[in-house]
């Protein structure tokens, strides 16, 4: 019966057993790192409309909506990556 390694056998240290073995080591370093990433995006449209009143005469009065010749269109894009040792 062979003896058990020193580190755990799992799926990802399996095969680092057999090198950590081969090289006489008797203990291995673990390192957890989180790691993340995230995008935040918006998008900002705006138009502007003229509204105009007109008194006709005295008791009749006309409305009009039309739209101005500004636009605009704003983008924004954040993007973020961050890992941390601990």
């Amino acid at each position: 019966m062979q003896p058990k390694s020193p580190v755990a056998d799992d799926l990802f240290t399996t095969q680092a057993a057999v090198l950590l073995e081969l090289a006489g080591a008797r203990r291995s370093i673990a390192i957890k790192t989180p790691a993340g990433a995230s995008v935040d995006y918006r998008v900002k449209y705006s138009e502007e409309l003229i509204v105009s009143f007109a008194k006709i005469d005295g008791n009749q009065w006309r409305a009009g909506v039309r739209k101005a010749r500004s636009r605009q269109l704003g983008v924004s894009v954040t993007a973020s990556l961050g890992a941390r040792a601990g």
